[in-house]
């Protein structure tokens, strides 16, 4: 009898242990995750951010909208700073709001400078973004 109350005793100590040390790692691993997503998504960021010569309107809001997935999992994630995540998707909101009406065929390199600074803005906010979340990233040239 007593050696079962000790089994049962030490298996709930183990188990409370190993729960514990999951509820640990799990931000970790959304983070990661999310990281993860984000090493993937640099040359889109680069694209919105500093679109290449010859890149059309309709190039930067699909890359603007190819962020929006990962966004969404910020948003949803506990791992995250709500504030982090809502100027994300602000960033990621101005941009295109910035080319509302704009054909997709339109040059990116005709458009006003000014028109394109939520787009730099983007770019500028994703490097430290990266680094608080402690993915390591860099931001857009």
């Amino acid at each position: 009898m007593f050696g079962r109350v000790a089994l049962t005793l030490l298996l709930a100590i183990v188990l409370a242990v190993v729960a514990g040390s999951c509820a640990r790692s799990a931000p970790q691993d959304e983070i990661a995750a999310i990281c993860e997503d984000f090493a993937h998504l640099s040359d889109t960021v680069d694209l919105v951010a500093t679109p290449p010569a010859g890149a059309t309107v309709g190039e930067v809001r699909g890359a603007t909208e190819k962020l929006d997935s990962t966004i969404h999992e910020l948003e949803r994630s506990g791992a995250v700073d709500d504030a982090d995540a809502d100027a994300m998707r602000a960033a990621q909101e101005h941009v295109l709001e910035a080319l509302e009406g704009i054909g997709d065929d339109e040059l990116v390199a005709d458009l006003p400078i000014a028109l394109l600074q939520p787009a730099r803005d983007l770019g500028r906010f994703y490097g430290p973004f990266l680094e608080r979340l402690g993915c390591g990233g860099s931001a857009p040239a």
